[in-house]
C-alpha cells in the first residue's frame, strides 16, 4: 500500500486516498493500564460491577452467535470454566464443550468434571501421534502457512492437528463457533511480573529500565538460547525501548513500569501470537468469539489498581464469589507433564541429578518432555529435530519459527545459523 509502512501493529489502521502519495497512520487503542481511584471501592461492589461488565460481554458474544452451535475448549484453567459457566448461565443453545491432547491428561480430566458439573456435553478429542506425523509434511499444513502467516507473527499450531482431526471426522460442525478463555488471564493481572512489582523504590529510573528489559529480553526473547549473544540482546534492547508508550514513558516509578510492560505484552505476544492463534479456526471453516476481548471487559481492567490485579487478586476473588454451580470451588488443577506409566522417568531424573547433578537432571527431563502429554505437538516437527536441538530450544515455538522459516525460504539452509544449529 505504501513504501513507508511496512507492517501495521494492533490498534493500528491505514488510510491512504487513491490520488494521494502518502497517505496517513492512526492509531485508534492501545492497551495502557491507567488505574484509576473511582475503581477503588469495597470488594463487594466491585465484584458486583465486574459481574455486570461480564454479562454485557457474554450477551454480545451470544447476539453474534445467534443459533448456531457453540463449542468452548475446556482446559483446567480459570478462563475458559468461566466462559462456559457464563453461556451456560444466560442459556447459550447447543452448547458444548471439549478438550484434546493425550488420553486423560490432567487438564482434560478436570475439564471433563467441570463439564458434568455444568450439565454440558463434553467430547475427548484424542491426539493420534500418526497423525501427527503426517500432517508434518502434508500438503495442507503447508496451506495453513500461506494461510496463517502475518508478516508479524508466524502461525499457531498448538491447536492445529486437533482441528484437523475435528473437521476431518466432522466433531464439531463447519460454521460452528469456538468461544475460548483467551486471554482473561494476561488481561486480569496473571503476567504482572513479580520482578517489577516487587521492585518498590529500589534503584534509579536507569536500573528500573534494565531491570524491565531483561525481563522482557527473558520471557520473550528466549526461543533460542544460543541466539543470546551481547549484540543480538543490545539490537533488540534498542527495538524494545522504541516499542515502548509514549505517554508517561517515565520509569521511576512502579506504575509505569507496570503499565509498559503490559503494554509491550499486549501488542508483541497477545495481538500477534495468542488473538493471532484464532487463524487456525477460520482456516478450518469455524467461526469465533473472544469473550474476554470484549472491550468493556479491557476497559475495566486497564482502571483496575495494580495491588488487585497482581498475582489476578480481584479476578480470583470474584470467581470465589461467583461459584456457579461449585465449579470455581478449587481454582486449579495441579500440572502433570507424565502419564501414570511414565513414572519411571522421575526416578530416573532423580538417580541422575544424584549422580552428575542438577544441571544434568534438568537436561534430562527437558529430553524427556518430547514423549510427556505435549508429544502430540513436537510430533509435527520430528523426534530428530527435538533431539537433536534439544539443549537450544525452550519450546514447541522454537520448533515452528525455525521450521516455517526454512519453509518459506526466509532463512536459507545455506545460512550459517541453519547449518549449525538447524538439524531436521
Amino acid at each position: 500500500l505504501n513504501y513507508e509502512v511496512l507492517a501495521l501493529q494492533a490498534g493500528q489502521l491505514f488510510f491512504k486516498k487513491q490520488d494521494e502519495k502518502f497517505g496517513c497512520l492512526v492509531e485508534y487503542f492501545c492497551y495502557s493500564p491507567n488505574p484509576q481511584s473511582s475503581q477503588q471501592n469495597d470488594l463487594s461492589s466491585q465484584i458486583t460491577k465486574f459481574n455486570v461488565v461480564l454479562d454485557n460481554a457474554i450477551k454480545r458474544s451470544l447476539d453474534v452467535i445467534g443459533e448456531n452451535q457453540v463449542w468452548v475448549p475446556l482446559s483446567g484453567g480459570l478462563d475458559s470454566r468461566l466462559v462456559l459457566s457464563k453461556l451456560k448461565e444466560h442459556g447459550c443453545q447447543n452448547l458444548f464443550s471439549f478438550s484434546y491432547g493425550a488420553i486423560r491428561n490432567f487438564e482434560a480430566r478436570t475439564a471433563r468434571r467441570i463439564a458434568k458439573m455444568l450439565d454440558v456435553p463434553w467430547v475427548m478429542i484424542p491426539a493420534e501421534l500418526g497423525e501427527a506425523r503426517q500432517l508434518s509434511l502434508n500438503k495442507i499444513r503447508m496451506d495453513y502457512e500461506n494461510f496463517a502467516y502475518g508478516f508479524s507473527s508466524i502461525p499457531a499450531y498448538t491447536e492445529f492437528q486437533v482441528f484437523y482431526h475435528a473437521s476431518k471426522h466432522k466433531i464439531i460442525p463447519k460454521g460452528a463457533f469456538i468461544v475460548n478463555g483467551q486471554t482473561g488471564d494476561f488481561i486480569s493481572g496473571g503476567h504482572i511480573p513479580e520482578q517489577l512489582f516487587k521492585l518498590g523504590n529500589v534503584g534509579n529510573e536507569n536500573e528500573k529500565r534494565e531491570v524491565l528489559l531483561n525481563y522482557i529480553l527473558d520471557k520473550h526473547f528466549s526461543m533460542w538460547t544460543q541466539l543470546k549473544t551481547e549484540e543480538n540482546l543490545e539490537f533488540i534492547s534498542l527495538q524494545i525501548e522504541r516499542e515502548l508508550v509514549s505517554k508517561n514513558n517515565h520509569l521511576d516509578n512502579i506504575s509505569n513500569l507496570i503499565r509498559q510492560y503490559e503494554s509491550f505484552e499486549w501488542r508483541e505476544r497477545q495481538a500477534k501470537i495468542v488473538v493471532h492463534g484464532q487463524r487456525c479456526y477460520d482456516f478450518f471453516g469455524y467461526n469465533w468469539t473472544l469473550p474476554l476481548w470484549d472491550s468493556e471487559i479491557i476497559n475495566y481492567f486497564e482502571k483496575l489498581p495494580f495491588d488487585q490485579k497482581y498475582q489476578q487478586a480481584f479476578f480470583r476473588a470474584y470467581l470465589k464469589s461467583y461459584n456457579y454451580k461449585g465449579v470455581f470451588r478449587t481454582l486449579s488443577a495441579k500440572p502433570e507433564n507424565w502419564r501414570w506409566f511414565q513414572l519411571w522417568i522421575v526416578l530416573i531424573a532423580q538417580v541422575v541429578g544424584i549422580l552428575l547433578g542438577i544441571e544434568a537432571k534438568k537436561y534430562f527431563y527437558k529430553k524427556m518432555l518430547f514423549f510427556g502429554f505435549s508429544r502430540f505437538q513436537y510430533e509435527l516437527f520430528g523426534k530428530v529435530a527435538y533431539m537433536k536441538n534439544v539443549k537450544n530450544l525452550r519450546n514447541m515455538i522454537s520448533l515452528s519459527l525455525i521450521d516455517f522459516l526454512e519453509r518459506q525460504r526466509l532463512f536459507q539452509s545455506k545460512n550459517k545459523f541453519m547449518k549449525k544449529y538447524w538439524n531436521h
